[in-house]
């Protein structure tokens, strides 16, 4: 309790902020007189900080680095284990496909003496009295092309 006492008064808090300041100062001072004997002590002190630092960039470059590593080998364990069924459902695509085509060649046969007939009925039309009567006059019976307006259409 003495020390909340001693806090309240305003002339002993002005004299503590004194006290730290002055050890402030002088503490800065005695840092400025070493620096001034010894030059080459701030740069070591400097490179002190980069060491320590780097080190703290390197550890998290190393993890990092093993964090991807980790992450390239869960790939290459899933591409393993990937490819296996892969082959698997393409042997058993490849299979059912040749399966497939394997049971439409017995429609093969039917589907060429289809055509046959087909060929065979299209030639005997074509050999026919009536398709050659047609031959004949399909040329005449075509419309001329009129190069002027017909006669009735000129009078009107």
């Amino acid at each position: 309790m003495e020390l909340f006492t001693l806090l309240r008064d305003p002339l002993s808090v002005v004299a503590l902020a004194l006290a730290i300041f002055v050890a402030r100062v002088i503490f800065l001072a005695m840092r400025l007189k070493s620096a001034a004997k010894h030059p080459t002590l701030a740069d070591l002190r400097a490179l002190e900080d980069a060491k320590k630092f780097l080190d703290a960039h390197k550890e998290s470059l190393g993890s990092a680095k093993q964090t991807l590593s980790s992450n390239l080998e869960a790939a290459r364990d899933t591409l393993r284990y990937y490819r296996v069924p892969l082959m698997k459902a393409r042997t058993m695509t490849r299979e059912a496909l040749e399966k497939s085509m394997a049971d439409l060649k017995q429609y093969k046969r039917a589907y060429e003496e289809a055509l046959k007939e087909g060929r065979d009925a299209i030639r005997s039309a074509k050999e026919q009295k009536a398709f050659q009567d047609t031959k004949r006059t399909s040329g005449r019976n075509r419309p001329r092309r009129l190069r002027s307006a017909p006669e009735e259409i000129e009078r009107a």
